[in-house]
């Protein structure tokens, strides 16, 4: 076994079994999968199928499924969303186990904006060897409840929306504004920024700045208040830059 670093996945080298069992998921996927978004790669990383209508999803820019190599291309998007997306595959081939995560990106293809991600082994049951990982995708069909965000997209950039010139929002701000309108708690709210810059943000923090400096230039005094100033201005409606390249979260973290 051969390994460069902690998130590479292990190499081993396939027997003729293994090459088969690859050989003939790779030809049914080919064969039968064209209305399904998906991408299989083998264990080097490089893309063995997809089909049409998953490039047409992601053409608009350099996204995971454009290319020979899946990590090559995802070396173009930001070091975080490598190295979330290199541990889940390790995660996926290490310990055979099927990984979901949703993944929102507002310059996908209109009506992709959120997908629900999952990365499944595909094992040869003759040998109990992990051949490829199935990478697929698909519009949720159950509402994100924390965020509503599929909604949000597509209201997001090409509306015009009125803000008050007055106020001086720093970028924590208008995060946290646009995260107050959709999230249950303060504590969910710091959760979501430390994931995004992967930085701890306590749930004392987003209180000092919604009470010291958000109540104060919106003129209210409490969080109800604060979220109707919100919607008055249009803020709920603006995905501030750190969310909208791309927004990736753990199902099982949902």
């Amino acid at each position: 076994m051969i390994t460069n670093n902690l998130l590479e996945i292990p190499q081993f080298e396939l027997n003729e079994s293994d090459l088969s069992a690859q050989s003939l998921i790779v030809d049914y996927y080919q064969r039968i999968e064209q209305k399904r978004i998906f991408c299989i790669i083998d264990l080097n990383y490089t893309i063995l199928a997809t089909n049409d209508i998953t490039m047409d999803v992601f053409s608009s820019y350099s996204d995971v499924f454009v290319g020979n190599n899946f990590l090559t291309d995802l070396n173009r998007r930001s070091l975080i969303r490598l190295t979330f997306t290199k541990s889940n595959l390790l995660n996926c081939y290490l310990n055979k186990r099927i990984i979901q995560f949703l993944s929102v990106n507002k310059i996908r293809k209109t009506g992709y904006e959120t997908l629900l991600f999952e990365y499944t082994p595909l094992i040869n049951k003759n040998t109990n060897n992990v051949v490829a990982i199935l990478i697929s995708a698909e519009v949720p069909l159950i509402p994100i409840n924390f965020h509503n965000l599929k909604e949000r997209l597509k209201l997001n950039s090409q509306d015009e929306i009125t803000f008050e010139d007055r106020l001086e929002l720093s970028e924590r701000e208008k995060e946290i504004l646009f995260l107050l309108f959709h999230c249950s708690s303060r504590a969910e709210i710091a959760e979501i920024i430390s994931k995004i810059h992967g930085k701890k943000l306590t749930e004392s923090a987003i209180r000092k700045l919604i009470q010291r400096n958000l109540y104060t230039k919106f003129n209210v005094v409490n969080d109800l208040e604060l979220r109707n100033a919100i919607r008055h201005t249009g803020f709920h409606l603006k995905i501030p830059d750190s969310i909208s390249e791309e927004f990736i979260f753990t199902v099982d973290d949902l």
